[in-house]
């Protein structure tokens, strides 16, 4: 079953969450990821992606499941390795 895209309700949470922690509008880009959902079988699987840069600091919300996201965040040096990265999954029931 295909996961599908962020709905309205789900971009509008992203805005005003972003207008809060900022304190001001940022601008986010929707696009696709894949990921390797499962660890033990190596299929892609496309999903929905919201990415955001502010401070330094790169954010990306991948919707992996019908009212489920994982975010992850990096940091970027110079030379365009990953200085730093976490990983959170999110469960939202509305």
């Amino acid at each position: 079953m295909p996961i599908p895209d962020f709905d309205d309700s789900e971009l509008w949470v992203i805005r005003i969450t972003l207008k809060e922690r900022y304190g001001e509008e940022r601008e986010y880009e929707l696009a696709d990821g894949e990921l390797q959902l499962d660890p033990s079988d190596s299929t892609l699987t496309l999903c929905a992606t919201v990415c955001w840069s502010a401070r330094d600091c790169n954010f990306v919300v991948f919707k992996v499941a019908e009212q489920h996201s994982v975010v992850s965040s990096f940091m970027v040096g110079t030379n365009n390795s990953v200085l730093d990265r976490s990983n959170t999954t999110i469960s939202q029931h509305v």
